[in-house]
């Protein structure tokens, strides 16, 4: 499975499966809910006290490939999270390119 970076794609691999990652409006929509944001700007906000226990939650936005996306699945998923925050920034990187 190939990442379209033009699409704004790029791929972590969870429980040895690679996944395709891409910030859509979907995704956006997603975080504003789970975050509790009314908005982007409060999304915006949100975003710059991220957790450790967030990464679940930005990765289950993120998943673009018609798999399972619950953040409660992918809080026992196994990833390694220094690549988990790269492809995140990356995902989002991309999609603001």
């Amino acid at each position: 499975m190939m990442a379209n970076s033009a699409r704004g794609e790029c791929h972590l691999r969870i429980d040895g499966r690679l996944r395709v990652l891409c910030l859509t409006m979907g995704g956006l929509a997603r975080l504003q809910t789970a975050f509790g944001a009314g908005d982007l700007a409060a999304l915006a906000l949100r975003m710059r006290a991220l957790s450790p226990a967030d990464v679940p939650v930005l990765i289950a936005a993120l998943i673009d490939d018609g798999g399972p996306a619950d953040p409660e699945a992918l809080a026992f998923a196994r990833y390694d999270l220094a690549e988990a925050a790269t492809a995140i920034a990356l995902a989002f990187d991309r999609a603001f390119a």
